[in-house]
């Protein structure tokens, strides 16, 4: 059962959402480059792999800025009445607090589904960064919601099973985690770069993400990290 600003926001609307929401305009700072670059996987030659990995690897090699190098932790979570679809984000503050504010400001209730409990506080270097890089990894399964509760476009919805999701980011926080990127020496505006070697692995974007294929936790801790998200649950609003 909804309130009055969701009522219509059921299952069945979902679909709705997907074509009103394709002639919206997008609020969201970067929504222009976001609109570009699809523009440039549009020709039906260029398989949808081929599209994520070239977005990839543009995003790879971008430069590190300052406002991306912090600390934060990588949260997924999904709503009633939107099955098949999952939120991603990262915050730099407490994710049960993000889960009240989101709950509170779209007036529907989250229901987290990573991390699990056990994986709650532990933080990610560069996490604005490798929330940019699954989402040009996940850009092909992205869907634009207008949300009536809070009156805004949401952009950061995934037609994408919770098990897939869970594995993008696993992968991508463990690669992130040795600090593959360092200070641009050549650059006075304090703007990091890969590391040369990570550089040269990134030009053959397609040997370079069967690499991050090898970073893919073992089955047992998938499972462990899929069935983690009922114990999320029962914490995530405690606060």
């Amino acid at each position: 059962m909804y309130c009055h600003l969701h009522k219509n926001q059921g299952p069945k609307k979902v679909e709705v959402w997907k074509l009103e929401t394709d002639d919206k305009g997008d609020k969201n700072q970067g929504s222009a480059k976001s609109d570009q670059f699809l523009q440039q996987c549009r020709p039906t030659t260029l398989k949808i792999k081929n599209c994520h990995s070239f977005g990839v690897q543009k995003q790879l090699q971008a430069p590190l800025r300052k406002e991306d190098r912090g600390e934060g932790f990588l949260y997924v979570y999904e709503v009633d009445g939107n099955k098949g679809f999952v939120k991603i984000r990262y915050t730099p503050r407490s994710i049960n607090e993000r889960h009240d504010e989101w709950s509170f400001h779209c007036n529907r209730l989250t229901k987290p589904i990573y991390p699990p409990v056990f994986n709650v506080n532990t933080a990610v270097p560069n996490a604005a960064s490798v929330e940019k890089l699954w989402y040009a990894k996940l850009t092909h399964r992205n869907t634009r919601i207008y949300c009536s509760g809070c009156l805004e476009l949401h952009i950061e919805w995934f037609e994408v099973p919770p098990s897939e999701v869970i594995a993008v980011i696993e992968k991508w926080s463990k690669w992130m985690r040795p600090h593959p990127c360092q200070t641009n020496p050549v650059d006075p505006s304090n703007i990091w770069a890969l590391r040369p070697e990570e550089e040269q692995k990134s030009k053959d974007i397609g040997r370079f993400m069967k690499g991050i294929a090898q970073l893919l936790p073992d089955r047992q801790r998938l499972e462990n990290l899929r069935t983690g998200k009922h114990k999320v649950c029962s914490i995530a609003h405690e606060q």
